[in-house]
């Protein structure tokens, strides 16, 4: 049992309320009447609320998904043949003389840096950022990093002849050093 304190307001407050509930009969049923004509009904306690759907995925990046498991995966065409893609990108990750080497870029385009792992996945963020395989084929792969469905910030891709062939960079693009203002000339 708990006891409640009362106040000299709230004392008076009671005094006042029990005054007036020593009406009549009558008038109290009628005062009665009207305070519940004013009170309100009581809230449903079930209320019926959507449930929770999952973020839906840019189809884009679904089949960005989609590649970047079909090149983990041993026996994806890309993965065949006498250089597996996995296996020329693990070098090409590290050492900058195979970056170098394996790099057959147009005039023009130089070939990137070497950096820890520029092939990092990252799934889109609430901007849409992404970094992702966008294409896996059994001789051409490319990776992009960028916006769905928007600006491309990052690219490589590469390609080999046929399956007996190695991988080579065949296009680079950086859209920091991106020096090509054509789309702007008059």
């Amino acid at each position: 049992m708990s006891v409640m304190r009362i106040g000299v307001g709230s004392v008076t407050l009671l005094l006042l309320l029990a005054g007036s509930l020593s009406c009549s009969d009558s008038k109290q049923q009628s005062e009665e009447k009207s305070w519940e004509e004013a009170t309100p009904a009581p809230l449903a306690t079930e209320q019926s609320v959507p449930e929770a759907t999952e973020v839906e995925e840019p189809c884009t990046f679904a089949v960005y998904r989609a590649n970047n498991s079909l090149l983990e995966s041993i026996d994806a065409p890309c993965n065949q043949g006498a250089e597996p893609l996995t296996s020329f990108l693990a070098s090409f990750r590290k050492d900058s003389g195979v970056v170098r080497a394996r790099a057959l870029l147009p005039s023009g385009i130089t070939p990137p840096h070497v950096v820890e792992d520029p092939f990092r996945i990252i799934s889109p963020d609430s901007t849409g950022y992404f970094a992702s395989w966008i294409t896996i084929k059994r001789d051409t792969a490319s990776f992009c990093t960028g916006y769905i469905d928007s600006d491309i910030l990052e690219q490589y891709t590469f390609a080999r002849k046929s399956p007996d062939d190695k991988w080579y960079l065949i296009d680079y693009y950086n859209a920091a050093t991106q020096d090509d203002i054509s789309e702007y000339a008059d």
